[in-house]
């Protein structure tokens, strides 16, 4: 969260750029941080007059350019939003060609007008990009917006600093959380500060008058992730359990989750237990597990604490039972629900 916390305080010294680009999946904070312009930048009851907001994937650019060339009427500065910019977004591994090599190392087609404001944007008007997700570093539009501008990645927050920001959040509501109820609601609650503060205001909600939020509290209201019932689904296969992992198997089936989806994300959930095995196995710490196989740190060290669940056979026989239900899924000879019905007894039984 340093990243939020830098641009806040610079704010707080009125060093305020001309133009910004807020990329990355941490959208929450996108809308914090245009809040915080705005505050900034704008008396109260004058937005009418001196802040325009424009769907980059409708816009024009040169319309984007005019807005910003715009004069202020009622503040010194101009407030102009646009969002999402769709013309600096990353589009991925997919980008190899040797036009798109010659167009990130000069100006992409269409962006000139938007380079050439770039190139000196004025004072009188705040800039701002909106993108979730990635953009492209090399095209010239973000290498300027960097030179003149502030260009920052909001990325997810890492889980230290989701359960500071959970506690602060529930510190306000005058309440605490039990460490059970804390660990939970991370678990359970999607990714990034928008699912959880959602997940949150249930929680609360269902807290009630009580000063404690309880583990029961997160497991009244919140669903887990698709992600976290897979976990539960091997936690129970770990502990024999095969009526609970069926369970959450058939809990997937009824939030709409397709067969061959679930079965791609079993046989991931075995694929990662058996590389964090053999990673651990070779002295490799958990952030360094967690690089490599290009997850975050938290994912490794539940696999690992579930991989002790496991053999080697185990995992192995549980992985090459998916790949051979998704063949035969996929040539008609097999069902979904009874193969995997058969598979997870199969390695419940297994030594």
């Amino acid at each position: 969260m340093k990243y939020y916390q830098d641009f806040v305080d610079a704010l707080s010294r009125d060093r305020v750029a001309p133009v910004y680009l807020f990329y990355g999946d941490e959208v929450f904070l996108h809308r914090k941080a245009l809040e915080r312009l705005k505050d900034k930048l704008l008396a109260p009851g004058t937005a009418d007059f001196d802040m325009t907001i424009l769907d980059g994937e409708e816009v024009a650019l040169p319309d984007i350019v005019r807005a910003a060339q715009t004069t202020p009427v009622l503040n010194p500065v101009r407030l102009v939003i646009v969002r999402p910019a769709p013309f600096l977004a990353s589009a991925g591994k997919k980008r190899n060609t040797e036009e798109d090599r010659r167009e990130t190392d000069t100006e992409p087609k269409g962006q000139a007008p938007l380079v050439r404001y770039l190139e000196a944007p004025l004072s009188s008007t705040c800039l701002v990009f909106c993108n979730p997700g990635p953009v492209d570093r090399r095209r010239k539009a973000y290498k300027l917006i960097a030179d003149h501008g502030v260009a920052i990645d909001f990325e997810l927050l890492k889980r230290p600093d989701t359960a500071k920001w959970l506690q602060r959040e529930v510190r306000r509501a005058g309440k605490q959380f039990t460490p059970a109820a804390l660990d939970r609601l991370q678990d359970w609650a999607l990714p990034g500060l928008d699912g959880l503060s959602r997940e949150l205001e249930k929680v609360l909600l269902h807290a009630g008058d009580s000063h404690v939020v309880q583990l029961s509290d997160v497991e009244a209201v919140v669903v887990p992730t698709r992600e976290e019932t897979i976990f539960q689904v091997v936690d129970a296969i770990g502990v024999k359990n095969g009526s609970g992992a069926l369970e959450g198997i058939r809990s997937l089936l009824a939030a709409k989750e397709p067969p061959l989806k679930i079965l791609a994300m079993l046989a991931r959930q075995f694929r990662l237990t058996l590389c964090v095995q053999e990673l651990a196995a070779s002295g490799l710490r958990e952030t360094e597990i967690a690089s490599a196989l290009q997850t975050r740190p938290f994912v490794v060290r539940k696999i690992r604490e579930q991989s002790g669940m496991f053999t080697r056979a185990q995992a192995l026989y549980a992985l090459e039972g998916c790949l051979e239900i998704d063949s035969d899924i996929k040539s008609g000879r097999r069902e979904f629900l009874p193969a995997v019905s058969d598979l997870l007894l199969r390695v419940c039984l297994s030594k």
